[in-house]
């Protein structure tokens, strides 16, 4: 699996990490929120078996 994103496709400027991070952080607060806290945890861990 590619982890490379190509930001410039998504927005005009050069994304900052920091930018990066924050927007992660974010889209996991949701999902923790949406689904729960064990569940996310599940789901991570199932990911990182798969790496």
């Amino acid at each position: 699996m590619n982890n490379k994103v190509d930001y410039n496709s998504i927005c005009d400027n050069e994304l900052k990490e920091q930018t990066i991070k924050e927007f992660h952080r974010a889209i996991v607060k949701d999902l923790i929120n949406k689904y729960g806290a064990q569940t996310m945890k599940d789901v991570m861990r199932k990911v990182n078996l798969q790496h």
